[in-house]
């Protein structure tokens, strides 16, 4: 994490989960002389990491406490307006459940001992909270990637622990297709019955997408797991509450985009676009211009 940030004067480090024994900002603050923001959403880990960082006075004014009110939440209400952070750091929730955090300990027990064992003790020690989370590392790193895009004016680095090596293909393809973008044009396309819009996302790039009904110019729009139920934005379906207007489906079924090939090809009659074409004297006739249906299936390449 040092050499990630260099020689950097006044760095301050946001510390998701501190935890009760505090141990990320002893660390920082001893070795870097780093300043912290330190979160969590258990009072009584808070209460006991300000006992340690009280009783030291080396370590005295260089954190900040802040209490996460909302579980399904990491970064929001945490990260104030006027923060200027360099770097946040996080041991995320490593299971969804406490049965599955107990198969892997007896995974562990197996291979390190080549014996099956039914009964086992877990193999690392926390609160629930700090060990446990719904949908497990996965789903809290992917939380965390798309909670990220609504401060990047505030944070210079954000970074985690992944304990989980099958965990890194998904993180990896939320983090390519997580962007916040604006409006700049809506535009028509004489090949589309529907306009197009045009976006420049906050890494500088451009794309078009097709323009949903009341999307405006100049409105931000975002792509991810935790995005708002709003015109424009695009989630997996799964994360779309029932009865929610939607347009331009994607469905991922969490495949993993770079072992797809095609599976099937077929074509099918589409709907005829009515046109008009003028004529001399004010005449027109009507143009009915066939089109047709291209379905592409692709599936996982064992």
């Amino acid at each position: 994490m040092a050499d990630l940030l260099g020689e950097r004067e006044n760095t301050t480090c946001l510390d998701v989960g501190v935890g009760a024994n505090c141990i990320y900002p002893v660390l920082g603050i001893s070795e870097y002389n780093w300043d912290f923001i330190a979160s969590d959403i258990n009072t009584d880990s808070i209460d006991s990491a300000k006992e340690i960082i009280k009783s030291n006075p080396t370590l005295k004014g260089k954190v900040k406490f802040r209490l996460q009110k909302d579980k399904n939440n990491i970064f929001k209400t945490v990260i104030k307006p006027k923060d200027k952070i360099d770097v946040t750091i996080c041991n995320p929730p490593f299971h969804s459940s406490k049965k599955e955090a107990m198969r892997g300990s007896m995974r562990k027990v197996r291979n390190l001992t080549g014996k099956r064992s039914k009964k086992v003790k877990l193999n690392f020690a926390g609160m629930a909270n700090e060990l446990i989370c719904e949908g497990g590392e996965k789903q809290f790193i992917q939380n965390m990637i798309s909670e990220s895009v609504n401060y990047a004016e505030n944070c210079l680095w954000f970074t985690t622990l992944v304990s989980n090596e099958k965990n890194l293909n998904r993180i990896y393809s939320s983090l390519e297709n997580i962007e916040a973008a604006e409006v700049k044009t809506i535009e028509y396309d004489p090949n589309r019955s529907a306009f197009i819009a045009r976006l420049k996302t906050d890494y500088g790039n451009w794309a078009y997408i097709l323009a949903p009904q009341d999307l405006q110019i100049g409105q931000r729009i975002e792509s991810g797991e935790r995005a708002p139920i709003e015109v424009g934005n695009a989630l997996p379906l799964r994360k779309i509450p029932i009865g929610s207007i939607i347009h331009n489906i994607k469905n991922n079924y969490d495949l993993d985009k770079k072992k797809l090939i095609i599976d099937e090809v077929y074509a099918n009659e589409g709907p005829k676009l009515k046109r008009i074409r003028p004529r001399a004297q004010g005449r027109a006739y009507k143009i009915l211009k066939p089109t047709c249906h291209i379905t592409i299936v692709v599936k996982e390449s064992s």
